[in-house]
């Protein structure tokens, strides 16, 4: 009877020696992935800033130019349409950036760097979107979204421009594309 005793008592305590140590070991490791997995977030947020920094100047820079401040006081010029189209493909081209556009105070979209591409946002409205409201009230928006006419996702920065006497405000956005960022990832 007393080594029947001793034996289940010797099991009772193998038993619980191995569920602690199952215990210690799976806490360990549930502590270990969890700072794995803070580490990748704050790698991946610092990265997102890093590459909205990088286009953050962009719309106040292109709403400085005079391409694009002619075009606002007067929109309806075919010749500064087409200059403030080249000047945004080529901007848009230079500097990585997925779109860069100029809408009008109601959000319409007056020229844009795809104006010559079949998907060109040129004559769409984009008064709806939270960047262009929030430039308008605020002088600077932003908003990650899935596009209206591409269906892709990106990240919009948004600035209001005054163009000066006899023009009204317009809003200069750009479009990042983040999918590269998130490919490498």
């Amino acid at each position: 009877m007393k080594r029947s005793q001793t034996t289940i008592f010797s099991i009772v305590v193998v038993l619980l020696s191995a569920i602690g140590v199952w215990h210690f070991a799976s806490n360990r490791t549930l502590e270990t992935i969890r700072s794995q997995l803070e580490q990748t977030a704050f790698l991946a947020a610092r990265s997102v800033e890093t590459e909205i920094k990088r286009f953050r100047y962009l719309p106040t820079i292109a709403g400085e130019d005079e391409r694009v401040r002619a075009l606002l006081r007067d929109p309806l010029v075919p010749d500064r349409i087409m200059a403030a189209n080249k000047y945004l493909a080529t901007v848009a081209n230079a500097s990585g950036a997925s779109f860069l556009y100029v809408l009008n105070s109601e959000g319409l979209t007056l020229a844009a760097s795809n104006w010559d591409q079949p998907d060109t946002l040129v004559g769409n409205n984009y008064g709806f979107r939270p960047y262009f409201k929030n430039a308008m009230e605020e002088m600077d928006g932003r908003y990650y979204a899935i596009g209206v006419t591409t269906g892709k996702p990106g990240y919009f920065l948004a600035r209001r421009i005054d163009p000066g006497e006899g023009g009204e405000a317009g809003v200069v956005v750009v479009k990042i594309d983040l999918l590269p960022l998130e490919a490498s990832w």
